[in-house]
């Protein structure tokens, strides 16, 4: 079990512990450190993360609909996903911050992570995900997970929220955007009653289009075995 130890105190207590532990005087703060050899984590939030994604059946769902390895000795479509979710999740920018949560020993073991790709061998695997249908499994990914949601909400209306957003990208292909740097503009779909993203489309930065397929939205209820709702408010 990875865990950190927390020994509060009153201000201005003396140190003076025995029995082989360090402990690290403090004169402000009302607690104490203790130098421990014992595993321990930044990151332990993730945990709840993988959680999260394990009661969804995110895993599942993944070999479902993702394409399969080209060999025997390939990995797995979660084994690319989980980690790169785990570092976006923890405030990741780049693929290259999985390097953080492979270099966790203790969070890959709570998250019985056994073998993690390199940065570059995910980069190759999104590009090569890209040409084989990576991008519509993940759609329905998206799409039962977000039925799932919908299944166990009973409301009658509610508003849906259209929002561009930009994303700063120094990739060759990238196109100029209207704040002037290069880029993307996706447009999200989010339900606001219940913050759920129901549909999205992917643009470039200089596409001026604010609007997604709205029918992808009917899909979903329709996935969830929901009646249509009487009342769709758009907004954005």
């Amino acid at each position: 079990m990875v865990w950190m130890r927390y020994n509060p105190h009153q201000l201005g207590e003396t140190n003076n512990q025995k029995g082989g532990k360090e402990m690290v005087r403090q004169t402000v703060l009302p607690f104490k450190l203790e130098r421990t050899e014992e595993r321990v984590t930044a990151r332990s939030g993730l945990v709840l993360y993988a959680e999260f994604m394990a009661a969804m059946g995110v895993e599942g769902l993944v070999d479902q609909h993702m394409p399969k390895p080209g060999s025997g000795r390939g990995f797995e479509a979660t084994s690319y996903i989980k980690p790169l979710c785990m570092a976006l999740y923890g405030g990741g920018e780049a693929i290259e911050d999985v390097r953080e949560i492979r270099e966790d020993d203790s969070l890959r073991v709570v998250l019985e992570f056994d073998e993690i790709p390199s940065s570059s061998a995910i980069g190759d695997w999104l590009k090569r995900m890209g040409k084989r249908g990576g991008v519509e499994g993940m759609e329905e990914v998206n799409d039962e997970i977000t039925a799932k949601v919908l299944k166990k909400d009973d409301r009658e209306a509610y508003t849906l929220i259209v929002d561009p957003t930009m994303i700063e990208s120094h990739k060759r292909e990238a196109q100029m955007s209207y704040l002037g740097f290069k880029g993307y503009r996706p447009v999200v779909a989010t339900l606001k009653e219940i913050g759920l993203v129901v549909a999205y489309e992917f643009k470039e930065g200089n596409d001026h289009g604010g609007r997604v397929e709205i029918w992808k939205m009917g899909k979903q209820v329709k996935q969830a075995e929901q009646p249509q709702p009487k009342n769709l408010f758009e907004t954005g």
